[in-house]
């Protein structure tokens, strides 16, 4: 690829909406870019941040590329270009300690959202609510994502229920936790209830883990931590299996949803080490995660 030169101007809107303690930031620009021979294309994104006045501020991030232009500097490459094409996933970014380029990835029966530009509504009534839809060939596919006011956590949900004839649904998470190796040592670490995985001394290898006592992960890493600890919870009545793979910057996630799940939920969360460190964000989860598995299966989506 080519290297872009620069960015020569944009249209900027932003929306602030409240409710209550909570507060969404919503800004979208549309960027006219320049590349070799000053061939100038656009490039739109979408950051939107929740400020619930709970402990943790969390940014969603997406762009993508859908202009022919883009095409006459890179001309292998596909439209649309949505966030980090090489994680092959929605594009949908988040940030604390989640990959702000893409952290989740949907596949049902078989067909990845990858490449597909999401339509976005946010809402607020007393709670953060960000909504991606995507229009698949068999149906409408959704991710809710939901912060209650005064909480440290995101409700979610991906919706496949409006797919035809579903067979499968199959999820993927990327966790950038911890540092990106610049001053110490990359030292990645995901913790359940049972097991520590050390990247450096266990490898990449996937780890199954198991469905009737481990319902939740941590992702940090030892040396330093300022980008923060990444947390998942899920429902294992509803999962077929759960596999971790610890890598030496980024760690991968992967859940199957049981055939006859339409819909699946989980809670993640984003550990600032002003907030929680490590040692007690595990602590935290290995105490309460009985406590929030309930409130998952009674939320409201």
């Amino acid at each position: 690829m080519r290297k872009l030169i620069f960015i020569l101007c944009f249209t900027h809107s932003a929306l602030l909406l409240f409710s209550g303690n909570v507060k969404i930031k919503d800004i979208k620009d549309t960027n006219e870019n320049a590349g070799a021979g000053d061939i100038r294309y656009k490039s739109e994104s979408r950051n939107i941040t929740i400020m619930n006045a709970g402990p943790v501020k969390y940014h969603f991030r997406y762009n993508y590329i859908d202009d022919p232009n883009y095409l006459k500097i890179n001309p292998e490459a596909a439209l649309p270009r949505i966030g980090d094409t090489t994680a092959s996933n929605t594009g949908i970014g988040l940030t604390p300690a989640w990959y702000e380029n893409g952290f989740i990835g949907i596949s049902v029966n078989g067909s990845n959202v990858f490449g597909e530009v999401a339509k976005i509504d946010i809402s607020d009534n007393s709670q953060g609510r960000v909504e991606f839809t995507w229009n698949m060939p068999d149906g409408v596919v959704k991710a809710i994502f939901i912060m209650p006011e005064n909480g440290d956590r995101i409700f979610c949900r991906v919706d496949a229920g409006e797919v035809k004839n579903l067979k499968s649904l199959n999820l993927t998470f990327l966790a950038l936790p911890g540092h990106r190796g610049m001053q110490k040592m990359l030292d990645r670490w995901c913790s359940t209830s049972e097991h520590n995985w050390q990247y450096l001394s266990d490898g990449a290898k996937a780890k199954d883990l198991d469905m009737k006592s481990e319902n939740w992960i941590l992702f940090y890493d030892s040396q330093d931590n300022p980008l923060g600890s990444a947390g998942i919870l899920f429902d294992t009545e509803k999962l077929q299996d759960v596999q971790c793979m610890p890598g030496s910057m980024i760690i991968k996630i992967k859940i199957s949803a049981r055939p006859e799940c339409h819909k699946v939920d989980f809670v993640i969360w984003g550990f600032p080490d002003n907030y929680k460190n490590p040692e007690t964000a595990y602590d935290y989860l290995n105490e309460n995660s009985g406590k929030i598995l309930k409130e998952l299966r009674n939320f409201k989506f």
